[in-house]
């Protein structure tokens, strides 16, 4: 599929001009379709760093050990950081290497951009900070910061280290916090769910139709990113973002069986029954979340930078079953 038209619209010369944007994790699920996004502003340069990069991307110096004397040529001349780089779940990792990697790794990002002379900080964070679940009330920015595992709480202490080291600084920072991400090349539940459906494996969700979770693809978010990197009033914010569409379970397996051009083979389990499941410890956690509403307001960034996602959901949908059947 050839994507150059649907690439964000270039944003202002007066931006773009002599602009330089370090995208770190660049070769992960988001920072590809990120630098993508980016590579496509007349004016603008952006520098794609990574631990094991590509042959047109920079190395990234290890972020737990590295001196500040290390950064100097990755961030000398760079105005805009747009830090992706991160331990995740499903990475088999320690919970000791969320501390380690996602808040040290930033606190001594921040401090070698702010000696480098970079004007803007955006951390990629996780609405998850605020909790795994919603009921009556949908997360906002200000919603109370709820730690449900070790991940959530390294993004939330990264979050305050940002914050702290760039007080009182010639540094801005921009904290953005997707819900689930999913695109062409994800990984994690999105994946397994999207692999069942292409190969026909039937579904128990077909009553879960009375549920909404927002979600974000990725091209919606790295145009987000795009437009909180370029925009005056992103700076010393946070931001929640999603899609301008919310999905049952049901809705989205349909989805997703459309755009692979299959049938969606649904069984009707009562929704009791996926409920008790659901408070099974262990996997039925991740159950728990999908039958339930994931809810996100993100009225904060549509008023203060004009934002509204500019893709509706089948748009990614359509790439990540793409990808899937070319595998």
């Amino acid at each position: 599929m050839d994507n150059s038209s649907h690439l964000a619209r270039p944003i202002t010369e007066a931006v773009c001009r002599r602009m330089r944007v370090v995208v770190t994790g660049a070769n992960g699920f988001v920072g590809r379709d990120l630098v993508s996004v980016f590579a496509a502003q007349p004016g603008l340069t952006v520098i794609a760093a990574a631990r094991r990069p590509d042959a047109d991307q920079h190395q990234m110096p290890d972020l737990t050990t590295s001196s500040h004397t290390s950064f100097a040529t990755l961030l000398s001349g760079a105005d805009t950081v747009v830090h992706l780089a991160a331990v995740t779940p499903g990475k088999d990792a320690p919970s000791s290497q969320f501390e380690t990697v996602n808040v040290t790794g930033v606190k001594r990002l921040a401090e070698a951009a702010l000696q480098h002379g970079v004007t803007r900080f955006i951390l990629v964070s996780t609405v998850r900070v605020s909790g795994a679940v919603t009921k009556e009330t949908p997360i906002t920015e200000a919603s109370p910061v709820t730690l449900d595992d070790a991940y959530a709480a390294s993004k939330a202490a990264a979050e305050a280290a940002l914050i702290e080291q760039t007080s009182n600084s010639k540094m801005s920072w921009t904290i953005v916090r997707p819900p689930l991400v999913y695109g062409p090349g994800v990984r994690g539940p999105m994946h397994r769910l999207a692999t069942a459906v292409v190969t026909g494996k039937p579904l128990p969700f077909g009553s879960i139709t009375h549920n909404r979770r927002d979600m974000i693809g990725v091209r919606n978010l790295s145009e987000f990113l795009m437009r909180a990197a370029s925009h005056p009033a992103a700076a010393n914010q946070i931001f929640v973002v999603r899609d301008g569409e919310a999905l049952s379970t049901r809705g989205l397996i349909e989805t997703i069986a459309t755009a692979a051009q299959k049938p969606a083979r649904l069984m009707r389990v009562p929704t009791q029954l996926l409920s008790a499941a659901g408070r099974i410890p262990g996997p039925g956690s991740s159950l728990a979340r999908l039958i339930g509403d994931y809810r996100i307001d993100d009225s904060k960034a549509r008023t203060m930078l004009g934002w509204h996602a500019p893709h509706p959901v089948s748009f990614d949908i359509a790439r990540m079953v793409e990808a899937l059947v070319e595998r």
